[in-house]
């Protein structure tokens, strides 16, 4: 696993402000899914509105509940991209940050619930249709990435693993919740706090510790049958937990979205990042700590930074690295560049085929090829041996869009080193197989 520890112009109704280098167009658009408008911010780089021709990829910002407490960290972020686009640390990208709240209770997690309505349609499929249809985006997963802060955080890094298809990589700044069964033991004395008892009742008003702990509920166990909150809470009025509900939580807890990421675990390949302060007032980085040991446990590689501060202190320089991250990922980072550029287009194999590899099942004992299709066609996929010759054909059909599994198993070739080949059209990747015996 990968730790680093650090401690010490098809424009709607708009308008827009100018900041810096980049344009930040504010508007609304209609969502299918919860059947309203939904306000949205979206970062255009400088540039934007000059350059007819050229597209962008596309980061996802997912805010947290700091408008509760009167910050807002989207400024913070606007600032941070200017910076590094002017540096030439990053290419210019969109930035879209989507509006998260929620009613009755603010605070979504960006979560679906029969009380807030179905946020994930909302962000998956109505947000990112509208954007790609009206910018200059570039509509590919490998050009299109998720990020957040505090409850951001937990829902950019939930979204990455629930909808592999679409997002290339996810970053967690400060993330609230990565690991529910910590979070909820620490903020419980903070929930308490607010009150008086035992016995205790909770009500959503007393303060921001129990307006968090409904807005949860809302999103992880809603119920319309239970007035006047409408809500099961995890705790009882002796503050024990309630296991019918506790176990509803837990089916939202963030291992619970990565665990079948397609292709990812036993690699090299680090696509998610997240970041913990050792004076983060929320009391994060136990709750971080106890997410990276899940990841460890499943295989998956991750970039995980303690640095010395607090939840809002420092945002200037964890959005920083979490864009830089986000945009390595992405192939649109160039350390050195003088920020004089001319746009290039995905290569088209990556407009083609994602992600693609082979590797042995010990299960079944054959070798599985993975690849990703990002659009529909005609597609062959082929085994060469070491003289070019083809000693096998897996694939010659039309697929659909998305992951694509295939096992590779022939007794009669010899054990060694064989590659594939993935061709659809004009476009082929190519790998290694290890053929075993």
């Amino acid at each position: 696993m990968y730790k680093l520890l650090i401690v010490a112009a098809l424009f709607l109704v708009m308008t827009s402000q100018a900041l810096a280098e980049g344009v930040v167009v504010e508007t609304t658009f209609y969502s299918e899914a919860l059947g309203q408008d939904k306000s949205v911010h979206v970062y255009l780089p400088d540039g934007y509105n000059s350059s007819s021709g050229r597209r962008y990829p596309v980061i996802y910002y997912f805010h947290g509940a700091g408008l509760l407490l009167g910050h807002d960290e989207f400024p913070d972020l606007v600032d941070v991209l200017d910076l590094l686009i002017e540096d030439g640390v990053i290419y210019p990208v969109i930035v879209v940050k989507p509006d998260g709240y929620t009613t009755p209770y603010p605070a979504s997690f960006y979560t679906g619930s029969v009380l807030y309505g179905d946020v994930e349609g909302y962000i998956a499929h109505d947000l990112i249709q509208w954007v790609d249809a009206s910018f200059r985006t570039l509509p590919n997963r490998v050009k299109r990435t998720v990020m957040g802060h505090s409850m951001g955080g937990y829902g950019a890094v939930k979204f990455y693993g629930e909808y592999p298809d679409l997002y290339q990589a996810a970053a967690a700044v400060c993330g609230s919740g990565m690991d529910l069964p910590v979070m909820l033991s620490i903020n419980i004395y903070g929930v308490l706090g607010e009150l008086t008892g035992p016995p205790y009742f909770y009500y959503p008003s007393a303060g921001f510790a129990n307006g968090v702990l409904f807005s949860m509920a809302g999103a992880f166990s809603p119920n319309l049958s239970n007035p006047p909150f409408y809500v099961d809470l995890p705790l009882d009025q002796w503050a024990n937990y309630v296991p019918e509900v506790w176990a509803l939580w837990m089916e939202h807890n963030l291992p619970q979205f990565l665990q079948n990421l397609p292709g990812y675990q036993g690699t090299d390949e680090v696509r998610i990042y997240f970041d913990a302060g050792t004076l983060d007032q929320f009391y994060i980085l136990p709750a971080c700590n106890a997410f990276a040991d899940s990841l460890d446990a499943l295989g998956i590689n991750y970039e995980y930074q303690i640095f010395e501060g607090g939840h809002f202190d420092k945002l200037h320089e964890r959005f920083t690295i979490a864009v830089s991250f986000l945009c390595e990922k992405m192939h649109h980072s160039h350390p050195g560049c003088d920020g004089s550029w001319e746009f290039s287009d995905v290569p088209q194999a990556e407009r083609t085929f994602g992600y693609h590899s082979a590797a042995y099942d010990r299960a079944s004992f054959e070798t599985r090829i993975a690849f990703d299709l990002q659009i529909p066609g005609f597609v062959s996929l082929d085994i060469y041996d070491g003289m070019g010759r083809v000693v096998e054909t897996l694939v010659n059909s039309h697929l659909d869009p998305g992951m694509h599994n295939v096992g590779f198993y022939d007794s009669i070739l010899a054990p060694g080193v064989y590659f594939y080949n993935i061709r659809s059209g004009d476009t082929s990747v190519t790998g290694k197989v290890l053929l075993l015996k």
